[in-house]
């Protein structure tokens, strides 16, 4: 198993895990966020029970991608970066000024 799953142990910490993981606009990673949550999406990386909606092929396709050395290569510390710098902020749909920071141009 990879690991990650006590990385995100909060909505905004586990976004920023799989977008770290995950190609952006993966469909499975995606639709499995939509399904059963972002901290259960990550949670599923450490398992080996059936992903929902995919085949037990397809699961372990999944997580082999997105658990693949090169992906998981220094991952705690580029999580502890992100986390450590002042600048960037992770802005997520149900953060609280989600409506006054997101602003179409």
């Amino acid at each position: 198993m990879s690991g990650v799953a006590g990385l995100g142990f909060d909505e905004r910490r586990a976004r920023v895990v799989l977008a770290m993981l995950a190609e952006p606009d993966d469909p499975v990673t995606g639709g499995l966020m939509r399904r059963v949550g972002t901290v259960e999406t990550l949670g599923l990386l450490d398992t080996d029970t059936v992903v929902p909606g995919l085949s037990r092929v397809d699961g372990q396709v999944w997580r082999d991608r997105l658990t693949s050395p090169g992906r998981m290569d220094g991952l705690d510390q580029r999580l502890r970066m992100v986390e450590d710098t002042e600048a960037p902020q992770v802005l997520c749909r149900f953060h609280a000024g989600w409506g006054s920071l997101v602003r179409p141009s």
